[in-house]
């Protein structure tokens, strides 16, 4: 007949190794394209993001570098405008025509706009920086989470990547 042996024991199971997983970026998932306990490659894609969000807000750095554009025309012909004022107010002072107390108020208010003038240029530099790094960070995504390893297996739903560990071996979530 047939052998039987059965044991009986307590105690803790525990994994051999756990890895912590993430994406590069964070975003809602679009699609999942790999399966629960299913064996994946190096560069194999395992879910794809829903890049509405991230185009959105490259739109929205984008919209706001043009405001900050605006802006800067804005604050140039302000400039040139007080620049004008202030050189027809020292003609008029040198003239005698003019109040020294005029005089300083049109080279004031040219000062404030050269100063609002290269706020409004650090600002478009600002809006430019981050627009830049949106669109940059849109292109590098390709809108996917890869497998970095191969030979990988999915063993939770929402694992995005599975690496290897210091000696290429494959980590395995238990």
């Amino acid at each position: 007949g047939e052998l039987v042996r059965e044991v009986r024991a307590t105690g803790a199971l525990e994994a051999v190794s756990t890895v912590s997983v993430g994406a590069e970026i964070s975003g809602r998932i679009a699609t999942v394209e790999v399966d629960f306990n299913q064996r994946v490659t190096a560069g194999q894609v395992l879910a794809r993001f829903d890049m509405a969000a991230l185009e959105a807000q490259r739109a929205q750095s984008a919209a706001v570098a043009l405001g900050a554009k605006a802006q800067l025309a804005q604050a140039r012909s302000d400039l040139e405008q007080a620049q004008r004022t202030k050189a027809r107010s020292d003609t008029l002072f040198a003239q005698k025509a003019q109040t020294d107390a005029a005089t300083q108020r049109t080279t004031s208010a040219a000062d404030a706009m050269e100063r609002e003038r290269l706020q409004k240029e650090a600002q478009l530099q600002a809006a430019n920086a981050k627009a830049i790094a949106q669109a940059k960070k849109l292109a590098a995504e390709s809108a996917a989470a890869d497998a970095p390893a191969h030979g990988a297996s999915t063993t939770q739903r929402n694992a995005l990547r599975h690496p290897t560990d210091s000696n290429g071996r494959t980590e395995h979530f238990y």
